[in-house]
């Protein structure tokens, strides 16, 4: 529906987009371009930032999404993307069902990614790190994450596949559907944090690490694997190349909850 092709402070705000091509929304090489109080309904993919340095979405809503993005973040060898700002960004799917859509993609030269009140309900997976160009040197590049919500997905809460740096405080990941809440998975380069967050709700492990230099400290998890008899753990290392720190976590029943915690380790 809307294009904004290398210009630099370029906005869209205050717009509703009915369907939509392949994405409702592309900044394409752009620098400094916002995307503000934008709504996409029963659109395929939502916004696709590629090769865009400084962009912001603020105030975006994604409903009923037929295709495999939210939001995806991009680049190639020449056109890198730099520092991209999402806050208030808001994700469901209540009718549509599909559960194949990432609703947040960190993807290949892509770098510096901060996130801030955002919720991402009822899609496949809720936010990923993953590196589909697999150069060597594509890899994407930090993840900052306050206060994010990743409830009801039907796969993984947060896929860390590929990439490095996932640093997440204050946030919720929980109640998804199949597959672990949060998974670090063996091609995940490393070095990822969660803190002060709450893990519950996950129908295998709360948290799979099997990829190294992970921390989780003052988390509350627990409440996993729900269903009897139990099957996953809370928390489980995998792996000969993982490390981890585990500090100051509450890891079984949580306060409100009613699960199956006799594997909680």
């Amino acid at each position: 529906a809307f294009v904004l092709e290398a210009c630099q402070h370029c906005y869209l705000e205050n717009v509703n987009i009915q369907g939509g091509g392949d994405y409702a929304v592309k900044l394409d090489r752009t620098f400094k371009a916002k995307a503000e109080d934008v709504r996409v309904d029963n659109g395929h993919n939502g916004v696709l930032l590629h090769g865009a340095t400084e962009s912001i979405l603020n105030d975006v809503s994604l409903r009923d999404m037929a295709g495999d993005y939210g939001v995806r973040i991009m680049g190639d060898t020449i056109n890198r993307s730099y520092r991209t700002t999402v806050s208030n960004l808001r994700t469901d799917n209540p009718t549509n069902g599909n559960n194949a859509i990432t609703w947040l993609a960190l993807d290949s030269y892509a770098y510096s990614l901060v996130i801030d009140k955002t919720a991402l309900l009822q899609g496949g997976t809720g936010f990923a790190m993953q590196d589909t160009a697999n150069t060597g040197d594509s890899y994407p590049v930090w993840t900052f994450a306050y206060d994010l919500e990743l409830d009801h997905n039907h796969k993984n809460s947060a896929l860390l596949s590929g990439g490095e740096g996932f640093y997440a405080t204050v946030s919720w990941f929980g109640s998804n559907f199949d597959g672990a809440c949060v998974h670090f998975a063996p091609t995940f380069r490393g070095e990822a944090s969660i803190t002060t967050s709450r893990v519950m709700g996950c129908a295998n492990q709360g948290v799979l690490v099997e990829a190294p230099d992970v921390i989780l400290s003052a988390n509350h998890i627990g409440d996993n694997s729900n269903s009897a008899p139990q099957q996953y753990y809370d928390v489980e290392l995998v792996g000969a190349g993982m490390n981890a720190i585990l500090d100051a976590n509450h890891v079984c029943d949580l306060v409100g909850a009613d699960g199956y915690n006799s594997k909680a380790e």
